[in-house]
Formats: structure tokens, sequence, C-alpha cells
């Protein structure tokens, strides 16, 4: 095992994490090949740039679903808008009426909760109603306790192969309503209307040259796309990449250090997808990869580590410990990962990994003044860098 040093970190302040969290927060969509996700791209770029860091934008062609309506109306007219599930396809034109009814039972409109975590018990129950098409439409109500109140939507693992019936996702504000009409069996109407447009989605990819061709290089990667503005589910991950990114560029590492940041994470991660297509050699020859996941910039949030290797998680939680950051749990032997770490994990490479929980996970308020524990961010980068100094070092 390595052990940690304490780096020469001068590219690293409070100031510039603030900053870097600021500006991801401006640009307040992050879905895959928006024009804001487009707008992250540029300004990674420029940041890379300033430290003199030649970045590339890669592009890659993709299917853009922009949806036009996504509704449910009710028996007295009135409309609830939501968000269609996007690995799930739209209704006919002029939608689908009928009886609603619960998830368990056969019907045309199917009534459940569920949480934006694919784990959570209401979520499977949903993704074995949307298998088995029990309905020909499902309303799923955003509505798990350990969530804020309001909409946190699913990601579309099997993005552009959309199965079962349509979904139409709703905030929680809304459960006693729909729920009601279900168990009264009231008539609703579900209506998702979308259009699909070929375009290019982008990554950010770089290297830092090492001192020492002959090593294996490190491999640090964050997706960074979203639902909506997304900021303490992904500003976390930004915010180490861009540390690291100027630690490395004003002390050469031993190591090469290769930096990609994707887009497609909420889509099956076809963006880290099509990152492998082009680095096959680096899934399993990297010396470890680095996976800066979700949400571990919230308040909050319980922190879970996860890797291939006991000395790799040792490597973190002694940076942990040394920067006061507490509350990390490990994800248990034998189980598959979280976020794009599983890629690695399935490909048979090495990797370290971490994310955590968040109250406001896949919705429109995950923002920097309400989401965000600045504070123990900081001290969560200052220890990212000093074991990742270590590693590249070694």
């Amino acid at each position: 095992m390595v052990a940690c040093v304490q780096p020469r970190n001068d590219a690293m302040t409070p100031d510039s994490l603030r900053n870097d969290l600021s500006a991801f927060d401006n640009i307040t969509d992050h879905r895959t090949a928006t024009a804001g996700d487009l707008s992250t791209s540029r300004w990674l770029i420029a940041q890379c740039a300033d430290h003199g860091v030649d970045a590339n934008l890669f592009e890659y062609p993709f299917a853009r679903r922009t949806v036009g309506r996504a509704s449910i109306t009710l028996p007295d007219g009135r409309q609830i808008s939501g968000l269609p599930l996007f690995d799930a396809p739209d209704t006919p034109p002029g939608g689908i009426s009928g009886t609603a009814v619960s998830l368990a039972e056969p019907g045309k409109i199917g009534v459940g909760r569920f949480a934006p975590q694919e784990g959570h018990a209401l979520t499977r129950t949903l993704q074995e109603a949307r298998t088995q098409s029990r309905q020909q439409a499902i309303i799923a109500i955003s509505a798990a306790d350990h969530m804020a109140p309001g909409l946190a939507v699913l990601n579309a693992e099997r993005y552009g192969a959309p199965f079962g019936p349509p979904v139409v996702q709703i905030a929680s504000q809304y459960d006693d309503t729909i729920e009601g009409f279900a168990k009264a069996g009231q008539p609703l109407v579900v209506t998702i209307e979308s259009r699909w447009e070929s375009v290019n989605a982008t990554n950010v990819d770089l290297t830092i040259q090492g001192r020492d061709a002959s090593v294996a290089p490190l491999v640090i990667m964050t997706p960074k796309s979203g639902w909506w503005t997304c900021t303490s589910e992904r500003g976390g991950g930004i915010g180490v990449w861009l540390a690291c990114m100027r630690h490395f560029s004003a002390n050469p590492p031993r190591r090469s250090v290769h930096f990609t940041a994707n887009s497609g994470h909420e889509l099956g991660h076809l963006g880290m997808r099509r990152y492998l297509t082009g680095h096959q050699n680096l899934l399993k020859d990297a010396h470890f990869w680095v996976h800066l996941g979700a949400n571990f910039a919230s308040v909050d949030s319980q922190l879970l580590l996860q890797a291939d290797h006991a000395d790799r998680l040792a490597l973190l939680t002694t940076a942990l410990t040394r920067h006061a950051v507490q509350g990390a749990d490990r994800l248990p032997d034998g189980m598959r990962p979280f976020g794009e770490a599983r890629d690695i994990h399935d490909g048979g490479g090495r990797y370290l990994s971490m994310l955590g929980s968040n109250r406001w996970f896949h919705q429109p308020d995950d923002r920097l003044q309400s989401s965000v524990d600045i504070e123990r961010t900081i001290r969560i980068v200052d220890a990212f860098i000093d074991c990742l100094d270590a590693a590249a070092n070694a």
C-alpha cells in the first residue's frame, strides 16, 4: 500500500472551489447534448487552457429527445405536468385515456410511487410493472420518504431502446390526489409527446504527461451531465477534477494522468461508454481509475466508498481522516459498484470511487445555495489531491 503524503498544492484554494461551483451552478441545464452541456464542456476546456493544459472536445453522434408535452388530464379537465421516463415511449397522439388502477392490477392507467435510485424498493416495483406491461400507461409519483418534496426523476438506463408502456413522472405533492383517483377507479388521460433530433454530445478529455513513461497511468473520471442544474450531485466531482488538473499541471507527476469528463450519465453512461470504446487499452492497463461520483458535495451526504481492493480504499480513507472528513461507509464486498465505476468493474479494471446521498437528488432544486456543503467539499477536494498525488507518484 502507498502511504499518503502531503502534496505541494498551491493550485487549490477555497475560493477556486467556490468559483467552480458557482460557474457550474450558473449553467442551469446540464442534460446531455443541450446548450448547457456544451457550455459546460467549453468552460472546462477554458479552465484547462488557463493552466497551460490542452483539453480535447470529443464529439459523438447522439439522438436527443426533447419533450413537447408530458401531462395528466384529471376528470375535471385540470392538467398536471411532469417529465417522461426517457427510456419509455411516447403515447399515441391524443394520449392514452382509461381507468386508473394500482401498479399491481391490470388496466389502462397504472399509478405507483418511485424513488430516483434504481435499487429502491419502490423503483423495483415500478420497473417490474414496466417490464410486465400490465397497463397501457403509467403515472409514477416521486414520493420517497428520504427525498425532499418535489419531482426527483429516474435515470434512463436503456436510453435509445425504450421498453414498456409510456411513463410520466410527477412531483410528490400530487401523491394523495392521484392515488385517490386510482383507489376510486377514476378516468385519467396520460399524454407524452416528444421530438427526436440528431445532434452531437460532448466529452472533455486531456492528459498530463508523467515523468516516467514506463509506469501505468492514472485515470480520473467524472460525469458532467445530469437532470436540470444538479449542482450538489455533479459539482463535487467537477471540483475535484478541476483541482487535480490544476495540481498536476503545476506539479508534474511520475505517472501520466488521463482526465475525462463525460456526458450521458443520466442516459445509461453513454459518454463513458464512448470513452472506453476509444481507450480500450486503459480499461485493464491503467494503474487504477478514479471515479468521482454523485452527491458527495451535498449537505448531510452520507459518503460511500467503492474500490476493487482494500489498498486503494485505504489510500482514500487515510486522506479523508487527515482532512477531518467523517461519515463514510464502504460498499459491501462482492456488490457491483454504483455509477460509472460499474463500467470499470464490469470490464475487469481497477478502481477507486466515492459517491454519497442527497435529499435533492435528480431534482430541479439541487442548486448551490440550497444543497451544497462547501466547507466539507473543500476538505474532500484536499483529501483527493492528497491521495491521488501519492498514487500518481508511486
